[in-house]
This record gives structure tokens, C-alpha cells and sequence, in this order.
């Protein structure tokens, strides 16, 4: 199977259409095409960075046209309103020269802010961005693995198939994962994220044989090599396998064409299934199973609206990675619970209980972990925690959600700023240095003003060390 795309940028640079693509090579079979080249030639990356500079181009340049006729009614628009393609969130759908674009945008008040729409979009070219490195860095694993279990085999005089197989220690195999090639156009104060059109059934679920894409109406796994890889993908990402409660009748969890079936289904959940679910994280068989009133329950490992794909052409490909990351607690921070009016304080209450309000609508979509933080979790952590989708031990996932996001704000953050202030500033420093080590700390650039009052209490001769009375404040 191909790989993924980092996509072009914010705008695209390069030549516009500077080589047409013809029906018979899309854009997708081209940069499947050049990252399936093997070994690391510098013909197979020059070939690369054409399509996806050509592909930046062309986007910027329609993407340009759709947002300008955004008022426009849909027959006076040059570029139509793609109706055959599913999905709510995403906004308007269009689809030109084989670039599939979508709007973000808050056109059904899900977030009640233009800004929060567009950061989705931003987390869906991020997401499709963790899932490319994961996967790519399991496969390398693998071939790692294997060479040194046949060179182990070759050297050893007995037990000659003791040391051999692929994949992972546990067994696991891992198949390359797709993903579309991917740009973001800002444009007039507005966001189009732009990727190409992949060879699967965009309207009904033909080629769709893992998540939902109905709001968890209807949650697939249906072939079990897919389920394995994207399993593999969220262990190394540190992301928790959870249930999920179906909303409507099961589909067909038949076998794929090029897959097996999944696990056999239970007539209830186990106490050792139960006792891996509210514990440290621990994978269990997955699957589909029955919950006490008969409603399926389904295991996954990542968040239950991403889509995975068998495509038309073989290759296994994800979409809708926008939720990957598990959320951050929706709490307020302390000062913002300072300032809330005195009729909604409670001092019976501790702090801690004082902080359950939402600090944006639809939290859980909008504000969201770093892989950083993640991964430094000595839980696996879930990517439905604090959501609709993650209400079976809902208690224990969020809880363990908290606790990441505790350790972000009181030990994270404080460290982060004491190294900044001790760290000098180099003429080679990139205009963005500070976001740069933010993101490689992990830290959320909206707390860039929380990092500047710890910055002003050490300069002021405070202390401020991590899990300290600094690490409870903020700004």
C-alpha cells in the first residue's frame, strides 16, 4: 500500500498545472505511484516534490476561486457544490481536477465560532500527518525486526525458525496505511483544506471497512489486517483501545476482500474485558461484542469517526483524522475560576470540582492534546474521552485524560519556561522558534501566554518550578 502526504503548505508555491494530470493518472495514483518507488533515489524524490508543488499550486489557485464565490449561489459558481460525498462536519464539499476541497466552516453551529471550524480542519491534516509517522516508523520497525531475526536464524546452529516472522513481538503485522495528499488554503479570512480524491466510495460504504461514518450509527471492522495495523498505529501513539456503543443495528461485519473477519463475537463482555478496559490501558481480543441490553459494543483503538478504506486500487487509506489526539480536560484554570461570579462558587467545593465548565463549545473537537503529551501519559489515553462516543467508562478515561492534562499545565508548562528562560537566542533562530520548541515540548500554542507569566515570575525572582504554586496559575 502507498503512504501519506504532509501536503504542500498554507497557499502552495509552485507552478501552476505546471504538468496536467490526465484522467487515467490522478493525482493520488501519481503520488501513491512515487512513494512506492523503491530505495531513496534522487529521480524518485525530485518526482515527489513536483506533484506535491504542482498540487499546492493548483489548490491555491481553486481554492482561491471557491472561497471568492462563497456568496455566490450555487448555479452562478464556477465551481460547484460536490453533492455526492457524505459527511456533516466538514463543511461545503467541492470537487475540481481531481482535488477534493472542504469548507471550514461552522455551517451547522457545532462550534459557534468560525475560528474553532477552521482549527478541525487544521487538526485533520495534523492527525493525517501523526498517522503517516506512526505508520511509517512501525513499518520500519518491522523491517528492522525481521533482518535482525534472520540474521539471529542464520548465525544460530539449532532452532533455526525460533527467531523468525514479521512484524512485532506480539505477532502483529503491519501494512502500509494511505493517506491523501494534503494542503491547507487560507484565503480572505477563510479555510478550504484541500486533498486528492482517493479511490473509494465517497457517498455510500462499498470500500469502507473500519470506524464510521454516521456518527456512530454504524461502526465497522471488517477486516481484521486493517484493524491490526491501525491497533499497532494507536499502541505506539499511546492512544487507548475503549468501547463504543453503536447507535442503530450493526452492519454486515463480513469479511473484506482481501481481509478475514474479525474476532467471533460474545454474548457479553467479559470480567477480564472489563477489568483491561477500567485498567492501565492494556489492549484486549477487540472486536465486536453485546452489551447487558443487547446494544453491540465495539472495541477500537482511535477515535470512532475516522474512516478506513480498501480502496479500488488495493491500498488500505485513513480519512477523518481531525480527532486522533484525546482531547484536553475541559476544565476552566484556576484564575478563570477566580473570576466567575460568586453565585456559581461553591466553598464547600474543592478547586479541582470548581473547574467543570466547558471552555469552548464542543470541546472535544477544538482543543486537544499534543502527541508529546500524549505519549509522556503513563496511561494509553482515549480518543472519545469526554465525548459522546466515549461514554462506556467514561469515569475512567476522562479520569485518565485529567491526569494528562494536570501533568501539562503543573509540571509541562512550568519546566518549559524555566529552560526557555535560561536558553539564549541564536542569530540562526527561525521568526517562529517559540512555536517550534512549544510544539516539541508539547505544548499547545494557546497556552503561550501562560508560559509568559511563568517567563515574568522567574524574571521577577519568583519561584516557579514545576508542580510549584506557579504550575496552578495561568494567563
Amino acid at each position: 500500500g502507498g503512504g501519506g502526504g504532509r501536503g504542500g503548505g498554507r497557499g502552495g508555491r509552485g507552478r501552476a498545472g505546471g504538468r496536467a494530470r490526465s484522467a487515467a493518472q490522478t493525482w493520488n495514483e501519481a503520488y501513491q505511484n512515487a512513494l512506492e518507488t523503491p530505495g531513496h533515489s534522487l529521480d524518485k524524490y525530485t518526482r515527489l516534490a513536483n506533484i506535491v508543488n504542482d498540487f499546492s499550486a493548483l489548490a491555491s489557485m481553486y481554492g482561491r476561486i471557491i472561497i471568492m464565490e462563497r456568496a455566490l449561489s450555487d448555479e452562478d459558481k464556477s465551481v460547484k457544490v460536490w453533492e455526492d460525498c457524505g459527511g456533516a462536519a466538514g463543511g461545503s464539499k467541492y470537487l475540481v481536477q481531481g482535488i477534493l476541497f472542504k469548507f471550514c466552516t461552522d455551517h451547522k453551529q457545532m462550534y459557534n465560532s468560525e475560528e474553532s471550524a477552521q482549527k478541525v480542519g487544521n487538526h485533520d491534516l495534523r492527525g493525517a500527518m501523526i498517522v503517516l509517522d506512526a505508520a511509517m516508523a512501525s513499518v520500519k520497525e518491522t523491517k528492522t525486526n525481521t533482518t535482525s531475526n534472520a540474521s539471529a536464524s542464520a548465525n544460530a546452529s539449532t532452532n533455526a525458525n525460533s527467531g523468525g516472522g514479521h512484524g512485532h513481538g506480539n505477532g502483529q503485522s503491519v501494512s502500509s496505511i494511505g493517506l491523501p495528499l494534503m494542503c491547507i488554503v487560507d484565503f480572505l479570512g477563510c479555510r478550504l483544506l484541500a486533498e486528492t480524491r482517493l479511490p473509494i466510495d465517497h457517498k455510500g460504504d462499498s470500500t469502507l471497512v473500519y470506524g464510521s461514518r454516521d456518527g456512530g450509527a454504524h461502526i465497522l471492522q471488517r477486516h481484521a489486517d486493517f484493524k491490526r495495523t491501525i491497533d499497532t498505529v494507536a499502541a505506539r501513539l499511546n492512544l487507548k483501545p475503549h468501547l463504543l456503543r453503536q447507535t442503530a443495528q450493526a452492519a454486515n461485519f463480513s469479511s473484506a476482500s482481501n481481509g478475514s473477519s474479525t474476532s467471533t463475537l460474545t454474548a457479553s463482555i467479559s470480567t477480564a474485558h472489563l477489568s483491561s478496559v477500567s485498567g492501565a490501558g492494556s489492549e484486549s481480543g477487540g472486536g465486536l461484542r453485546a452489551g447487558g441490553d443487547g446494544v453491540e459494543l465495539v472495541e477500537m483503538s482511535v477515535c470512532a469517526d475516522l474512516e478506513g478504506h480498501v480502496g479500488t486500487d488495493g491500498r488500505y487509506y485513513v480519512l477523518d483524522c481531525a480527532r486522533l489526539m484525546p482531547p484536553e480536560a475541559p476544565y476552566l484554570r484556576p484564575h478563570e475560576v477566580q473570576m466567575l461570579p460568586a453565585r456559581q462558587l461553591d466553598e464547600g467545593r474543592s478547586l479541582r470540582a470548581q473547574q467543570r465548565w466547558a471552555r469552548v463549545p464542543m470541546p472535544h473537537l477544538v482543543h486537544q492534546l499534543r502527541p508529546k503529551v500524549v505519549t509522556m501519559s503513563a496511561q494509553r489515553l482515549s480518543s472519545d474521552g469526554f465525548s459522546n462516543f466515549g461514554r462506556h467508562y467514561a469515569a475512567v478515561h476522562n479520569a485518565e485524560i485529567e491526569a494528562a492534562t494536570a501533568y501539562l499545565h503543573d509540571e509541562v508548562i512550568p519546566r518549559f519556561a524555566k529552560a526557555l528562560s535560561a536558553r539564549p537566542l541564536h542569530p540562526s533562530d527561525r521568526d517562529d522558534i517559540v512555536v517550534v520548541l512549544l510544539h516539541e515540548a508539547g505544548i499547545n500554542c494557546r497556552y503561550l501566554g501562560w508560559v509568559w507569566r511563568h517567563l515574568t515570575r522567574i524574571q521577577e525572582g519568583g519561584t516557579d518550578g514545576a508542580g510549584g504554586a506557579g504550575g496552578a496559575g495561568g494567563g
